[in-house]
């Protein structure tokens, strides 16, 4: 068996591991306005942009990894946020790259039981995302969840 990042198994089956290599973005608060007798709510821009280069990785990884996308089975997702400087907290980082594997890697992150998001302050490393995703069971989720 051939190790991947910090010694951990490369992605098999059950997991898929990649690297987004721009600086994350944490998931910043929606945005309203109003147009006439109606509010509309909207991503700010930056965030949008993230979000959809996190799926153009997570599909090359996907496609490179032969992935399968379903909704049968339940998530764990650990994140390793490389940032530059000290701004956002882990939970916004992890919702954003949630949001942008949807559809991808899972059918949707209601399916993610558990996760965990480290924030590396480290200034020698280029600002970057390790994402790993694991399957945890065969689980078929009902409709409470």
């Amino acid at each position: 068996m051939s190790l991947g990042f910090r010694g951990r198994p490369r992605a098999s089956t059950t997991s898929i591991e990649f690297v987004i290599p721009i600086p994350p973005v944490p998931a910043g608060r929606p945005r309203a306005f109003k147009r006439g007798a109606f509010v509309s709510v909207y991503m700010p821009p930056h965030c949008k942009a993230y979000q959809e280069a996190v799926a153009v990785y997570a599909q090359a990884a996907a496609s490179a990894q032969r992935w399968s996308t379903d909704n049968d089975h339940t998530y764990m997702v650990t994140l390793w946020v490389y940032r530059a400087r000290r701004m956002g907290d882990w939970d916004n980082f992890g919702k954003l790259v949630c949001d942008g594997l949807n559809g991808i890697l899972w059918g949707d992150d209601r399916q993610v039981r558990a996760g965990q998001v480290f924030l590396l302050d480290r200034k020698e490393i280029c600002p970057s995302t390790l994402v790993l995703v694991e399957r945890l069971s065969t689980e078929t989720l009902t409709s409470e969840d």
